[in-house]
């Protein structure tokens, strides 16, 4: 399957977005008309008792109100949980896609995890003119950085600045995961579905002008 020219010009890549301002939480919601998304970017977090939780819970009952369940989709980040649990647990287990799949199985709403796997990423990150050995050198490197946590390391594959053509490979990783996600978040919106999700705040922000055209366009 051939990368989409269209959709991936239009994604924002993380050094751009390191430069951009804007408000913890972020909302992306738009309407045409009875079809909505609510797209909710957040700082990621595992505490029941962080006040984004019963803001998200309260959001999600809202959305639930105003649509027909056989006209919603739930998009989870990261994967679908392989078990329910209470939802406090769920929530420190999985963070907020713990609580959003709680509450779609709840209400036995339609769920899709749209991550791309690691075939589809480095096909993506190939399309972007990276070369092979430096490709294979920010994944070697990404992994010495995780298990040992040396800063000279870190800044060479540090997706969100600009210091080598590393940094750049490592951007090109996560705009691989905004293109898929974008990409099945709007087959799902042609498909006539209200979207429903929550994700880390880069990807809503990254991702906002691919969904905002389609919303504009058609």
């Amino acid at each position: 399957m051939q990368i989409e020219r269209n959709i991936a010009k239009n994604l924002i890549p993380l050094q751009k977005y390191a430069k951009l301002k804007h408000k913890k939480p972020y909302l992306f919601n738009f309407f045409k008309g009875k079809q909505e998304i609510f797209y909710l970017g957040v700082e990621h977090s595992k505490n029941p008792k962080n006040k984004q939780f019963s803001e998200i819970e309260n959001w999600f009952n809202k959305f639930l109100n105003t649509h027909k369940k056989k006209d919603i989709v739930i998009i989870l980040e990261n994967y679908t949980p392989s078990l329910v649990l209470p939802k406090n647990e769920m929530i420190e287990k999985f963070g907020e896609t713990g609580l959003v799949y709680f509450l779609a199985q709840k209400h036995n709403l339609k769920t899709i995890c749209p991550e791309p796997s690691q075939k589809q990423i480095l096909k993506f990150v190939k399309s972007r003119k990276n070369k092979t050995r430096n490709i294979l050198l920010w994944i070697f490197l990404n992994i010495i950085s995780n298990k040992f946590k040396l800063k000279e390391i870190k800044k060479l594959q540090d997706p969100f600045i600009k210091f080598s053509e590393l940094n750049k490979i490592g951007a090109d990783f996560n705009l691989a995961r905004d293109y898929y996600i974008s990409k099945e978040i709007l087959k799902q919106l042609k498909s006539g579905y209200s979207v429903f999700a929550v994700f880390g705040v880069n990807h809503v922000i990254c991702q906002e002008p691919v969904l905002r055209k389609w919303f504009w366009t058609n």
